[in-house]
């Protein structure tokens, strides 16, 4: 098994660490009142959303916090902390010190020099001038619980950093899939494949901090060996700035959902650079405009807004290649794409099953998950595949498998 990218960073906070901390003094948790907005106060028993932050890694101690309400943690005045900024700046940078032999302990050295503090229930100041001391009685002292962990291309390259993260990107192009792989695919009968890309791809050689150049070449590869060996690709905009999801596999800094119609331009740009460099290569089969938007962060409006600039891109470069269109993921309609759609050429709907996590088909035998796939996928497939309409398209689809039911 190849080593994960992120075995060296083992112990480190990484961007989007989700993290809650107790004052060992009070007994109670850090909270951003109201969400964000307002103060900071020290005086929940049990943390939820406001008593959750997220960790921004400037280097491997200074830190933002982001909080509920997408504003980070910072100072005002002589000391008082509030979560009110959009934009994080040195006020908002805070040194993360943790106990040598506790790394869960820790206390926060604000920009002034001083220590954050719990000084009681509802006042949280960053004016304590100690710090020797990790009693629990010490005001400066939190508990840290690590509740959610990010580990996406974001992650790694901002972790490592400039100096290192080029080296472990280029490792993993160079050799996690090479020709061999598509000797090996088309040797087996399979004729397409479908590559994940991020929007920094478009900024190839020097994209913007914290990525790394060197993905648009991998991408030349795979065209060059799709060709060699009779296959077609279909390049897929996997993470669009801002991120579409949230997800780590968008690239989110922090789990937050950003795109939307602010970043239409800067997408279509990518699809446009995209197009233009692969348009009319024989390779070529789909551009995938975006995968797995969700809904409700991303509207309707905005979807269609940009699927059919984004469209519009794909086709001034070739009119051969078709142009998929990924349905949006959450609570929507499958079929939401259907009349948008029509009219447009060599369009498909990109939907994606996954039956992994669901626990009733955990229940389930071997034969009652393929049916389920014969019967119920195959006749969601058939709503979004009309008559004289656009072709679907299951870019991803995910499904279990016993281990006494893996020789079927």
């Amino acid at each position: 098994m190849m080593p994960s990218r992120f075995d060296g960073l083992k112990g480190q906070l990484l961007d989007g660490t989700q993290v809650q901390f107790k004052s060992t003094k009070l007994g109670k948790f850090l909270c951003a009142e109201n969400g964000g907005g307002a103060t900071l106060v020290a005086n929940r028993d049990q943390p939820s959303d406001w008593e959750t932050f997220r960790l921004w890694r400037i280097s491997d101690k200074k830190f933002n916090l982001r909080v509920f309400n997408k504003q980070f943690v910072g100072l005002q005045g002589q000391g008082t902390v509030v979560a009110v900024s959009g934009n994080p700046s040195a006020s908002e940078t805070f040194d993360i010190i943790r106990k040598p032999d506790n790394p869960n302990r820790v206390r926060f050295q604000s920009s002034n020099g001083m220590f954050l503090q719990a000084k009681s229930l509802t006042e949280v100041t960053a004016d304590y001038t100690g710090g020797s001391s990790w009693d629990d009685n010490d005001p400066s002292i939190f508990e840290m619980n690590i509740t959610f962990v990010l580990q996406g291309e974001y992650q790694i390259t901002n972790a490592y950093g400039p100096s290192a993260a080029p080296k472990h990107l280029r490792d993993h192009w160079n050799n996690y899939i090479t020709e061999k792989d598509f000797e090996f695919m088309a040797a087996n009968s399979l004729t397409a494949v479908r590559i994940p890309v991020g929007w920094w791809i478009a900024y190839d050689p020097a994209p913007p901090v914290p990525f790394v150049g060197g993905s648009l070449n991998a991408l030349d590869n795979a065209f060059t060996w799709a060709a060699k060996h009779g296959m077609k690709v279909i390049v897929d905009l996997h993470a669009a700035p801002g991120s579409q999801n949230g997800q780590f596999h968008s690239a989110s800094r922090d789990g937050f959902l950003e795109w939307g119609d602010s970043y239409i331009e800067e997408t279509v740009k990518v699809i446009d650079f995209l197009a233009a460099r692969y348009g009319n290569h024989p390779a070529l089969v789909a551009i995938e405009l975006m995968n797995e938007p969700l809904a409700p962060g991303v509207t309707y409006e905005d979807l269609t807004k940009y699927y059919q600039l984004g469209y519009e891109a794909v086709r001034s470069h070739t009119s051969n290649a078709y142009v998929i269109m990924s349905n949006r993921l959450g609570p929507a309609d499958s079929q939401e794409l259907l009349q948008f759609v029509r009219g447009l050429s060599r369009v498909v709907i990109d939907l994606h099953y996954y039956n992994l996590f669901d626990p009733m088909f955990q229940q389930w035998s071997l034969q009652q998950n393929i049916d389920y796939i014969y019967n119920e996928r195959a006749s969601d497939l058939s709503n979004v595949t009309p008559a004289n309409g656009s072709l679907s398209f299951v870019g991803e689809s995910y499904h279990v498998v016993r281990k006494q039911q893996e020789h079927v």
